[in-house]
C-alpha cells in the first residue's frame, strides 16, 4: 500500500511558482486519540477530495487493477469505492494507518478468516492477521492497519486518553496549503524510511538528510498538478547543502534528458527551488497538459498494486 503513496507523493516533485495558497490543515478529530506523541511525521492522503478533481476522474481508467478488483472479490473491501481518508503514522521505526470509510466488518472479518488469516482477540477487538501485519476494525467508519503490537498500542492509546497531534507537527500543518488533497509533515529529521523508495535514490537523500530537520508537503490536484514542499534545516549552511543538492538533482536530471524530449524538459523547468535563511521552498505547477505527460513518466500504478494486498 505504501508504495501507491509514494507514487502519488512524487507526481508533486516533478511539476512553477503559482499564487500562494491558503494554509492551514487539520487531521480529523476521531483519528487525533491513536496518534503517539511520538509521531515523527504525518501523511494523509483525503481520498474523498481527491476524487472529485478532474484529474482523478480522467484517469479513473488506470484503477482497473486486476489486483484490486480480485481484492475486492476475495475479501468485499474495494478501497477505491469504500475508502475516503488515509492516514498514515510514523513513529520513527514503524508505520501504522488510520483508514476512514464505509466497512462491514464482521461480513470482512469472516471473508478474510475465509482466506486463511489468523483472527486474534485483543479486548473488544479483533486484529485481523499476523504480527507483521494487521487490521482492526474499529467500527463500520474506521480500521487501523500496521504491525500487531503497534495496533494494540494505538487502541490502548485510545482507551486511556493518551493519544494527540505532538505540538511539533500541530505547527507544522498551519502550513500546509489548506486545499490540498495530499499533506506531510514531519520533525526530526527526513522521514526517509516511510516512503519505499529505490536505494540509489535513498542513498542521495541520504547525503543531506542530516541537515534537515522538519518537513512540510501539500498536493493539489484540480486539472493539474499544484505542489509546495517547504524544508525547515539545522542551519542556513544546512539550508544552503540542501538548496545546492535539490538544485543539482534537478539540473542533472536534465542534462540526462534526451534534447527531442520536450516535455520531459518541460517537466524539469517546472520546478521551482528557492533558499530564505533556513528555510528551503520547492513549488511547482502542473498544467492539465502538462500532468498527462508526466502520467507516462510514473511507474505504473498497476505494476505497484500487489502492495495494497498483503495484508490479505
Amino acid at each position: 500500500m505504501r508504495n501507491v503513496f509514494i507514487v502519488l507523493v512524487l507526481a508533486g516533485f516533478l511539476s512553477g511558482c503559482g499564487k500562494p495558497p491558503l494554509t492551514g490543515v487539520s487531521v480529523d478529530r476521531e483519528l487525533l486519540p491513536y496518534i503517539p506523541q511520538n509521531a515523527q511525521a504525518l501523511l494523509s492522503i483525503q481520498l474523498e477530495k481527491l476524487k472529485a478533481s478532474d484529474l482523478y476522474k480522467r484517469h479513473l481508467k488506470d484503477l482497473d487493477i486486476p489486483e484490486l478488483n480480485a481484492l475486492s472479490e476475495r475479501t468485499g473491501l474495494d478501497p477505491r469505492r469504500d475508502l475516503t481518508s488515509l492516514l498514515a503514522i510514523w513513529d520513527g521505526k514503524q508505520a501504522t494507518f488510520l483508514a476512514e470509510g464505509a466497512f462491514a466488518p464482521e461480513q470482512l472479518q469472516q471473508r478474510i478468516a475465509g482466506l486463511g488469516a489468523k483472527n486474534t482477540k485483543y479486548k473488544t477487538y479483533t486484529l485481523i492477521g499476523g504480527t507483521g501485519n494487521s487490521v482492526a476494525f474499529v467500527d463500520r467508519n474506521l480500521a487501523l492497519s500496521g504491525p500487531a503490537d503497534v495496533l494494540r498500542a494505538a487502541l490502548d492509546r485510545k482507551a486511556d486518553g493518551d493519544g494527540g497531534l505532538p505540538q511539533a507537527l500541530e505547527q507544522r500543518l498551519k502550513g500546509v496549503a489548506k486545499d490540498a488533497q495530499i499533506w506531510e509533515v514531519s520533525r526530526g529529521g527526513l522521514p526517509l524510511a516511510i516512503f519505499p523508495m529505490r536505494s540509489d535514490v535513498q542513498s542521495t537523500l541520504s547525503n543531506f538528510a542530516g541537515a534537515i530537520s522538519e518537513t512540510t508537503l501539500g498536493l493539489r490536484c484540480d486539472s493539474g498538478v499544484h505542489l509546495q514542499i517547504d524544508v525547515q534545516c539545522v542551519s542556513k549552511e544546512g539550508a544552503q547543502r540542501v538548496h545546492d543538492a535539490l538544485r543539482g538533482l534537478v539540473g542533472l536530471a536534465r542534462l540526462t534528458t534526451n534534447a527531442s524530449d520536450m516535455d520531459l524538459l518541460r517537466l524539469w523547468d517546472a520546478v521551482h527551488v528557492d533558499e530564505d535563511q533556513e528555510m528551503v521552498h520547492v513549488r511547482a505547477d502542473l498544467s492539465s497538459g502538462l500532468t498527462e505527460k508526466l502520467f507516462t513518466y510514473l511507474p505504473k500504478v498497476k505494476s505497484r498494486a500487489q502492495q495494497m494486498v498483503k495484508p490479505f
